[in-house]
């Protein structure tokens, strides 16, 4: 998260909704991995 001294709350909120977002993005996409590992008998990541 990049913020300037003089960032606004508003500024704060909006990056950290794309914070978040993208963090859920990453978490879908290792959920799938493990699934696809799971069913071909590999270990979780």
């Amino acid at each position: 998260m990049k913020l300037g001294k003089g960032a606004t709350r508003a500024q704060f909120l909006r990056e950290l909704k794309k914070e978040n977002i993208f963090r859920a993005y990453n978490g879908k996409v290792r959920a799938g991995f493990n699934a696809h590992r799971r069913k071909n008998g590999w270990p979780e990541v």
